[in-house]
C-alpha cells in the first residue's frame, strides 16, 4: 500500500514540478539548487512566490481529484446497479448501499456519501461543462456543488442550458465568489424558468424545522418564529397555528407538530 506520507511527498514534488515549468532559466536553476537531497518535502525550502504558486497548483489538483471522484462515483453506481439487477434485486431497490460505500471510502458519514453520489451523477450525466471546469481546476468542488444545488429545481433541458451558459467559458469563472456565482445562477434560472424559484422556495419552507430539547411541556417558542407565517407562527399574533418541533436526539425521524397554547392563558 502506498504510504500516506509518501503520497503527500509525491504530490508536493509533482506540484512543485508544475510550478517549476513556469520559471525562467535562472529561477529554475535557483529552484533546483534549493531542492533538498533528503526526504524532507520540497516546499520547506521554496521561496515565498513559489509557495503561493504551490498553493494554487495544489488547489487545482484538489479540484481535478474531485472531478475524478465524481466520475468514479457515477461509474460505481452504474456498476452496482447492474450487479444488483443480475442478482434479482427489485428495481425500486437498485443502487442501495452505494452512498454508504462512497462514504466509507471517503471517510465520511452515510448522509454525505449519498450527497457525494448525487453530485457525481449530476455532474457526469447532466452538467458536463461544470465537470470539465472542475477537472481543469477552475471550479472548486464546493462551487460545483452550488451549481448542482441551485439547478436542482430545473428540468434536464434547462439544467443543460444553465450549465452551458455559466461553465462553458472557464475564464468567466475566474475570481467569481460564492455569492456572485449563486446570484448569477439564480438570475439565469429566473429568466429560463420563473416557476422554478417558486418551487425552490416552497421546498425550502417545507424542509424547515426547529431543533429543540425535550422538556416537560411538549412545546417550544423559537426566536424569530413569525418570520414565515406558513411555517413558524407560534405567538399570540398567529393564533391557532402549529409549530414543527424536533426533540433532541430525534432529528430526521422524530419530527412532529404540536399545538401552540396561548401565552395569555
Amino acid at each position: 500500500m502506498f504510504h500516506v506520507s509518501l503520497g503527500i511527498h509525491f504530490l508536493s514534488v509533482l506540484a512543485m514540478a508544475a510550478v517549476q515549468s513556469n520559471l525562467d532559466g535562472s529561477s529554475q536553476r535557483e529552484f533546483e539548487a534549493s531542492l533538498p537531497r533528503s526526504q524532507v518535502p520540497t516546499y520547506l525550502e521554496a521561496a515565498d512566490s513559489q509557495l503561493v504558486d504551490l498553493l494554487r497548483v495544489l488547489e487545482e489538483l484538489k479540484s481535478s481529484a474531485a472531478a475524478v471522484q465524481a466520475r468514479a462515483a457515477a461509474v460505481l453506481d452504474a456498476s452496482q446497479r447492474r450487479a444488483q439487477s443480475r442478482a434479482g434485486v427489485p428495481a425500486a431497490h437498485l443502487g442501495r448501499g452505494v452512498g454508504a460505500q462512497i462514504a466509507l471510502a471517503r471517510r465520511d458519514s452515510p448522509h454525505r456519501g449519498n450527497r457525494h453520489l448525487g453530485l457525481g451523477k449530476a455532474l457526469v450525466h447532466e452538467m458536463p461543462h461544470t465537470l470539465a471546469a472542475l477537472a481543469s481546476g477552475v471550479l472548486t468542488e464546493w462551487r460545483a456543488t452550488l451549481l448542482v444545488r441551485e439547478t436542482a429545481c430545473l428540468d434536464l433541458e434547462d439544467r443543460h442550458r444553465v450549465d452551458e451558459l455559466i461553465c462553458k467559458d472557464p475564464d468567466s469563472l475566474d475570481g467569481l465568489g460564492d455569492r456572485k456565482l449563486i446570484a448569477r445562477i439564480r438570475s439565469i434560472t429566473q429568466a429560463i424558468d420563473p416557476a422554478s424559484q417558486v418551487r425552490r422556495n416552497a421546498k425550502a419552507v417545507s424542509d424547515r424545522q426547529v431543533p429543540a430539547a425535550r422538556h416537560r411541556t411538549p412545546c417550544v417558542l423559537s426566536p424569530g418564529c413569525c418570520q414565515s407565517r406558513r411555517e413558524w407562527p407560534s405567538t399570540p399574533h398567529c393564533p391557532g397555528q402549529r409549530i414543527r418541533c424536533v426533540p433532541q436526539g430525534m432529528r430526521g425521524a422524530g419530527a412532529r407538530s404540536w399545538p401552540i397554547p396561548s401565552l395569555n392563558a
